[in-house]
């Protein structure tokens, strides 16, 4: 009857819900951390005939020993999460751009200033305004992360065309050993949203204190914006007297020295949190949006950074792994107890890069797989198969990767530098290992052919090991003793991803069947928020 099956295909889905606690991801990028090859049952392992006669109180063996998908795909995302779970554009994941921290070096900022035609004294001085210091100094870094600071909108689009093969080796009454092979070729673009020329907007004009001109050169009539009150993410710094000095500049778990206290120029006390904020001229925003964030493509030649629109065209990582599983029949002559098939399986294999590596010095890139990096993958799990409902899945798994050499790597080398590093040096990166875990179901022709399968999905990156082997850093520079902060660069490495995964399969004979595969986020930290839709089209023999 139709309703016992629909019935069965509800229950199903109920039990998705459930998450599990484990985690693991077999690549080492943020943009497609969990891949698909196809929407085949993954836990199937070539055993969908016997499990079909199964159902059916057939208890002949009948063999399924080769199983070969094609699938087109298409992922996108237009947004991504940072590490408080706050929604960002895709250029802020490591932070928004703070073009300011390229002139905390007095011997980098002669050069910008230099190619920019200005120099210290073109900045306003009227009324007490410091503006060449805010600039300057990272001390007055913005802690809103507007005045100085760019935010990067991107759209990140993959098309491609994936490929899945397996074959049992060893195929023995429901005990198996089998080979998998998975590959594809994709299309990668990443493009600017521009609200000017090549990079998204700047903020500048949207930090506290006199407000913007409504043309250039105007004159500002000195009135005092009041903004809604908005602590900046992550930051919660201590209400103090205007009168007094105030620590600014650092989380408040950063210990300041004596010489970083800075007096708070023009404060500005919101009325509904205990919070004092620097506060900017007019003045001085107009000079920096019309001298400085206007010549970002200047700033970037001379640095040697791409932040041109990304695009091409490449191979995804290739995967080779052998599989072994055993199909339990269990209670087959007990009468009172439901029938259950369990199935515990292991896997493990190898990841090939087979792509070109993009280097951090192209802002919008995007690797095709781990980047260039080698990987030793596994995993382990179970099913339990109730032939007359559904089947239970559950699975944990890992990624560890090979290190390699990096040459002119970008790292940070002060405290209020972000999103955008100066400097640079050739480096050994080793990725942390990604784990992940799996909870889910799955519906065996819960109607007619129809076939559904779903999991939440849990996928971990720990932080990468960066080893320094030769610093770029120049003689004179203020950074050249103290070098990079190699302790941050590894911690804007990690991420995390919580997905839904759903396929649908349908049978069109014995030997052919169509499906579609949707990968939906649901939670990340420091990652993209891809979405996934996939068709595919298997042959089973």
């Amino acid at each position: 009857m139709l309703y016992p099956r629909v019935k069965k295909f509800i229950i199903g889905c109920a039990l998705i819900a459930f998450p599990i606690t484990l985690q693991s991801f077999p690549t080492n990028s943020r943009n497609d951390q969990y891949p698909f090859f196809s929407s085949y049952n993954p836990y199937s392992f070539l055993t969908t005939r016997q499990k079909a006669n199964l159902m059916n109180f057939d208890y002949t063996y009948v063999e399924n020993r080769f199983r070969t998908s094609v699938s087109g795909f298409q992922q996108h995302a237009n947004c991504g999460k940072n590490s408080e779970g706050s929604t960002i554009n895709l250029g802020d994941i490591d932070g928004r751009w703070n073009i300011f921290g390229l002139f905390y070096d007095p011997k980098l900022r002669r050069v910008l200033f230099d190619a920019l035609g200005i120099t210290p004294a073109n900045f306003p001085t009227g009324n007490d305004d410091i503006c060449l210091d805010l600039v300057t100094d990272p001390r007055y870094v913005d802690l809103r992360k507007e005045f100085g600071f760019l935010t990067v909108p991107l759209k990140y689009r993959k098309y491609g065309v994936r490929f899945e093969s397996e074959i049992l080796l060893v195929d023995r009454c429901f005990y198996g050993i089998g080979l998998r092979v998975q590959w594809g070729i994709a299309d990668v673009r990443q493009t600017a949203t521009m609200q000017y020329p090549n990079v998204g907007g700047d903020l500048t004009c949207q930090a506290l204190g006199v407000a913007c001109p409504a043309a250039p050169r105007k004159v500002y009539d000195n009135v005092i914006t009041r903004p809604e009150a908005a602590d900046p993410t992550g930051i919660t710094p201590p209400f103090v007297d205007p009168t007094e000095q105030p620590r600014i500049g650092r989380p408040l778990c950063a210990p300041l020295r004596e010489e970083e206290c800075v007096p708070q120029i023009q404060p500005f006390r919101p009325r509904n949190t205990e919070t004092v904020s620097l506060s900017f001229s007019g003045a001085c925003k107009q000079f920096v949006e019309e001298n400085i964030l206007s010549q970002r493509d200047t700033l970037a030649k001379i640095l040697d950074l791409d932040i041109c629109n990304y695009h091409k065209t490449g191979l995804d990582d290739l995967y080779i792994s052998l599989y072994w599983r055993h199909l339990y029949i269990m209670n087959e002559d007990l009468e009172y107890y439901p029938r259950v098939n369990f199935m515990p399986f292991a896997e493990g294999g190898i990841g090939i890069p087979m792509a070109q590596e993009v280097h951090n010095n192209t802002k919008f890139a995007v690797p095709f797989g781990s980047n260039g990096h080698a990987s030793i993958v596994g995993r382990a799990g179970f099913t339990i198969d109730f032939p007359d409902t559904i089947d239970l899945t559950a699975s944990a798994g890992f990624s560890f990767f090979v290190k390699r050499d990096y040459c002119n790597y970008r790292m940070p080398t002060n405290f209020a530098e972000s999103g955008i590093f100066p400097y640079s040096a050739d480096v050994t990166l080793r990725p942390g290992p990604t784990w992940y875990g799996t909870i889910g179901m799955n519906a065996h022709r819960f109607l007619g052919n129809l076939s559904f399968w779903g999991e939440y999905c849990m996928v971990s990156h720990a932080e990468d090991e960066i080893k320094l082997c030769r610093s770029f850093i120049p003689e004179g520079s203020i950074y050249f003793t103290t070098g990079f902060d190699i302790k941050r660069a590894e911690c804007l490495s990690k991420w995390e991803s919580h997905f839904i995964n759903v396929g649908f399969n349908y049978d069109l004979t014995p030997s052919f069947s169509a499906g579609l595969l949707l990968q939906i986020p649901i939670k990340q930290r420091n990652s993209y928020r891809s979405q996934t839709v996939l068709g595919s089209i298997h042959f089973v023999y």
